[in-house]
């Protein structure tokens, strides 16, 4: 798939950045962090801080529904393609 090329390829993110934001782009709803949490069996905390890093970044969005729940930010994401697709043409 594109998009997880363009983001593994991004020097803009960081590993973990990465991971949780193809674990929140691969859902078919958004996500609640506790689903992440239990997804790659890390702290509550490290799961917070990438996704603030995230959030500041413009990469997901959120929206409060009992809880907060995540979802990628359609725009920043086609732009992190394009410029997937652009350093993949001066290789």
């Amino acid at each position: 798939m594109l998009l997880n090329h363009a983001i593994d390829d991004a020097d803009i993110l960081s590993s973990k950045q990465k991971v949780v934001l193809k674990i929140i782009c691969e859902s078919d709803y958004p996500v609640s962090s506790i689903t992440i949490e239990k997804s790659l069996k890390v702290t509550r905390q490290a799961v917070y801080l990438t996704l603030k890093a995230l959030l500041d970044r413009d990469f997901i969005l959120r929206k409060k529904e009992r809880i907060f729940l995540y979802y990628p930010n359609k725009l920043k994401l086609l732009e992190l393609i394009e410029r997937y697709k652009f350093t993949i043409s001066k290789r």
